[in-house]
């Protein structure tokens, strides 16, 4: 009887000793978890402001190539109107002088 009382108590001390450790374990996961949630909010936070800057970028470089575009449509435009102005200066010159003087 004694004999079965000893596996007993020995059987209860190792369950004792299973739970408590089960309990460490527990207690360091809930540690540890806390500062996994901050590490992954922090490489989330991290990711979304690299691709707003990406975005940024390429909407900079998309509105700096318009406003190149447009500045050679300018330039192509402003000088189409001074050949223009050239070709036709003393015709419209004429042609002011004229209205003037007989209007």
């Amino acid at each position: 009887m004694e004999n079965v009382l000893n596996i007993i108590l020995k059987s209860d001390e190792a369950a004792k000793q299973k739970v408590a450790s089960a309990e460490d374990y527990r207690r360091e996961q809930l540690a540890s978890l806390q500062s996994r949630k901050e590490e992954i909010e922090k490489n989330e936070i991290k990711r979304a402001v690299d691709d707003a800057v990406r975005t940024s970028e390429r909407s900079k470089k998309a509105k700096t190539n318009q406003l190149d575009e447009m500045k050679k449509m300018h330039s192509t435009a402003q000088a189409k109107m001074e050949d223009l102005y050239r070709e036709k200066e003393k015709e419209w010159v004429e042609r002011i002088v004229r209205n003037v003087t007989e209007g």
